[in-house]
């Protein structure tokens, strides 16, 4: 393996366009950047997966009730019906 290689960090964490060495970090902030990188990759994405799914749902259902509406479910409120009456 060439020095480069063997340089290259396992994990790295970028702040204000500078790059850590986690392995550098303290114990705490090691396991706090492992916690991190698994929300983002489990937790976070299946979070926004699910958000995606739902608006999904919610234009289907949408579209479902609009295509079902109909003179018969019209509630015409008292004013209207004074107003037609007139």
């Amino acid at each position: 393996m060439s020095e480069v290689e063997q340089e290259t960090p396992n994990h790295v964490y970028r702040s204000n366009d500078v790059d850590y060495d986690v392995s550098k970090l303290s114990q705490e902030g090691q396991q706090a950047f492992m916690m991190l990188a698994e929300i983002q990759r489990g937790s976070l994405a299946k979070a926004r997966l699910d958000v995606l799914i739902y608006e999904a749902a919610q234009v289907q259902f949408r579209n479902v009730i609009e295509g079902s509406l109909n003179e018969q479910a019209v509630i015409i409120s008292e004013e209207d019906k004074e107003v037609q009456s007139e």
